[in-house]
């Protein structure tokens, strides 16, 4: 089974199983500036075009070296796709990366 996750410039992480996209906040006592709080988790079922036009935006990020990264960096987000549970690829993206911002506004309108 494929599965992918995004983890935002803040550490907060999503991650894709399937239709299944649960966010993992981050805590206040887990940020490194003690007061940040990435809000509650969440779980929901997105439909199946949803998971091909997100999925699209993980793969133009795959590919797009431009804004790419070799150390994670303050606001950078990090894409990954595993395949059977092994970690297969993972990118850094800069925090101005088009891929990124693309990606965070998908994940911003899932949330309440």
């Amino acid at each position: 089974m494929e599965a992918s996750s995004y983890s935002d410039g803040n550490g907060n992480t999503w991650q894709i199983e399937g239709l299944k996209v649960t966010y993992h906040p981050v805590t206040t006592i887990e940020s490194s500036s003690g007061i940040y709080d990435g809000g509650d988790p969440l779980s929901i079922e997105i439909s199946e075009e949803d998971l091909t036009r997100l999925l699209e935006m993980f793969d133009a990020g795959f590919r797009n070296r431009t804004f790419r990264l070799e150390k994670r960096a303050l606001g950078s987000g990090q894409i990954s796709k595993t395949i059977d549970g092994e970690q297969k690829v993972t990118v850094i993206l800069a925090m101005r990366s088009p891929d990124k911002l693309n990606i965070e506004a998908f994940f911003d309108a899932l949330k309440p």
